[in-house]
């Protein structure tokens, strides 16, 4: 594994779930992140900054789907508790794309630690729990 030693938040094996689809879309979870890092640290501008925060939020939106539509086809039986998680973080990430919308946020490394810190608990923590499961019932 090749690791960028400029990246913001660097993916390693330690986020792996082992089911392929999940582990790309974690992956291209933390790309954005560091892409939002990048234009940040490169100084541009707040239509560039935005563009990016909307695909991490549709992209999010998308990954998180999958994921609650194989709890309901599989019965996973925390689906509930991952969900709230899941809303809860995009209640968050939507609150402050509208805040850097109308200018009381900037993009800081406040919401990137937010971003990174979510992500890394989140997979290695809540996404883990569920990985056997679904493992068990076919994914791969």
């Amino acid at each position: 594994m090749e690791v960028n030693l400029l990246a913001y938040f660097n993916w390693n094996d330690s986020f792996l779930i082992h089911i392929e689809e999940i582990d790309n879309q974690h992956h291209g979870l933390v790309n954005l992140v560091n892409d939002l890092h990048d234009s940040m640290r490169r100084g541009e501008g707040h239509e560039v900054l935005n563009t990016i925060l909307n695909k991490l939020i549709e992209y999010t939106l998308v990954h998180f789907e999958i994921e609650e539509n194989y709890f309901k086809k599989f019965g996973y039986t925390n689906a509930e508790s991952h969900i709230q998680e899941h809303a809860a973080f995009i209640q968050k990430v939507n609150e402050s794309k509208l805040r850097f919308e109308n200018g009381t946020l900037l993009v800081s490394f406040e919401l990137l630690n937010f971003l990174s810190e979510w992500l890394s608990t989140h997979i290695k923590g809540t996404d883990k729990k569920y990985a056997p499961f679904l493992i068990k019932h076919g994914l791969k």
